[in-house]
């Protein structure tokens, strides 16, 4: 649905109501319905016009986010290992950077992410990495990437297995060395090839 439509939709809902919680209601629950869709920019115009609706917008409202983040992320891995539409893999980036720029990973962490969070952050590497690709990160996106991700891609292909992968030994070798090892999209190949140090020599 075009931005400019959903906004005229929301906007005649909200309109028939007089109670301040269920405008608020409904304004979330259409925030969720943009995110379930991937309806992006309609996302960012809803956000962008939330003060119209006299609604100061709360990312920990949106019902079900981390669950919405993850199913859209899975799929994209899915179109990647069954469909072999690796430009998919660029649609996680996209997906994750959209999630960095509206803090949809924020929650609070507890004491156990917190000492993870200090040994993560002196991995320089993997920050400037991060940084390179999402702009600043919060804490709350490190640790979703860091450890959410990785813990949901790996019950994804546990309970998915491929068929062309008959143990779990040769199906993590594959994830490891084939599956995050190339990128492709809009015809740009780019694959691990051998150690720096190799090419340095």
């Amino acid at each position: 649905m075009p931005s400019d439509q959903l906004f005229k939709e929301l906007t005649s809902k909200i309109s028939s109501l007089k109670d301040t919680t269920l405008i608020e209601k409904e304004f979330y629950k259409i925030l969720t319905k943009c995110l379930k869709q991937e309806q992006f920019e309609n996302f960012k115009l809803l956000v962008e016009n939330s003060i119209k609706f006299n609604i100061f917008i709360d990312i920990k409202k949106i019902p079900e986010r981390f669950e919405i983040i993850s199913n859209l992320l899975l799929n994209c891995v899915e179109r990647v290992s069954v469909g072999y539409q690796t430009s998919a893999l660029g649609d996680i980036i996209d997906i994750l950077r959209f999630c960095q720029e509206f803090n949809l990973f924020e929650k609070v962490l507890n004491e156990s992410e917190r000492k993870r969070l200090e040994i993560i952050k002196k991995d320089r590497i993997f920050l400037l990495n991060l940084e390179d690709l999402f702009g600043k990160v919060s804490n709350s996106f490190i640790m979703y990437v860091y450890k959410v991700l990785p813990r949901n891609l790996y019950e994804y292909f546990i309970n998915n297995p491929l068929a062309y992968f008959p143990n779990r030994e040769d199906l993590i070798n594959y994830i490891k060395n084939v599956f995050f090892n190339q990128y492709s999209i809009y015809g740009l190949n780019v694959r691990y090839l051998s150690p720096v140090e190799r090419f340095i020599n």
